[in-house]
């Protein structure tokens, strides 16, 4: 009983604050009960352009037997010569629950927006069977599920809800004692009534422990559309880094 008490407390916080997210960094690595890690990155030029961008992560994660749950915030903001160019946020919480060891369920609820490719909002919701393996000292990961999407864009119009497929695998490993981590994870959706309309996402880090529960993390993200907003190119590729203190 506890546990679904804790789950209603958490899935109301997205309510109150405002892609994929990398959900694999972290997994199987929490405690028993809460945890939670802090995210800072930056990126200053001067001279020829004067820009300011930063990223700020928040996680929190419960953990209780084979139950896992979690809620990540992000925003990322970025000024060149005084004028806005980037202006993203996120929230994504998910509930996991392992069932029969290797096999089990993934529950997610997704909203985000993107000033600068004219996105309003996305709202997902969506499911998968998850798979897992162990590989060396960490894992392997198979999820096969659909979603609901609704997307509006600024300048009108947009999809309004439609229906995806959407399916990933991933791969976790850790060295020295935990020291050096890596994660990998790739995702495919395509649209249920039109195949051809699809995203691909490819989010990528190796996390290195400095002292204590502080590390660094240098992070990609390599995102496709086929079939993206007008005015917006079909790809796009981000290279980050971030300091995390986890707790």
């Amino acid at each position: 009983m506890r546990f679904f008490i804790v789950f209603f407390i958490i899935i109301l916080t997205p309510l109150l604050s405002f892609g994929q997210v990398n959900i694999e960094d972290l997994r199987g690595g929490s405690k028993e009960g809460f945890s939670g890690t802090i995210d800072v990155g930056f990126e200053r030029l001067t001279g020829n352009n004067d820009v300011l961008t930063y990223a700020l992560k928040n996680r929190v994660d419960y953990v209780q037997k084979t139950h896992h749950i979690f809620l990540q915030l992000s925003s990322e903001k970025g000024v060149n010569e005084g004028v806005d160019f980037k202006d993203e946020a996120f929230a994504h919480l998910r509930w996991t629950t392992m069932w029969w060891g290797f096999a089990g369920t993934d529950f997610f609820i997704q909203s985000q927006y993107d000033d600068f490719k004219d996105l309003k909002i996305r709202q997902l919701e969506g499911g998968y069977l998850r798979l897992v393996s162990p590989l060396f000292d960490g894992e392997v990961a198979l999820g096969l599920g659909a979603m609901s999407e609704y997307e509006q864009l600024k300048e009108g119009g947009g999809e309004g809800f439609t229906t995806r497929f959407t399916n990933y695998v991933s791969l976790t490993e850790k060295w020295f004692g935990g020291k050096l981590k890596m994660s990998l994870t790739g995702y495919y959706q395509p649209k249920v009534e039109d195949h051809s309309d699809y995203r691909m996402t490819a989010v990528g880090q190796v996390g290195v422990n400095i002292i204590g529960g502080f590390s660094i993390l240098p992070s990609f993200k390599y995102s496709y559309d086929s079939k993206p907003p007008k005015g917006v190119v079909v790809d796009d590729l981000q290279l980050k880094l971030y300091m995390r203190y986890h707790w």
